[in-house]
């Protein structure tokens, strides 16, 4: 079965980074930015997306 991507891009600076975490949420190492930058419209998206991703891959 396939895993869950690592690699990712910031939605802020479009900057490639790897999260150290899967399925977690972390700041790009670059610019700094993070889930919390987001709208709450925006985070309570991501969230679901990650979600439905999680129970894909598992």
């Amino acid at each position: 079965m396939p895993e869950l991507p690592t690699t990712v891009y910031c939605f802020a600076c479009g900057e490639k980074f790897t999260k150290s975490d899967p399925e977690g949420f972390e700041p790009c190492p670059s610019c700094g930015k993070g889930l919390t930058d987001l709208s709450e419209d925006a985070q309570y998206a991501v969230k679901m997306v990650m979600k439905s991703m999680i129970e894909h891959f598992r």
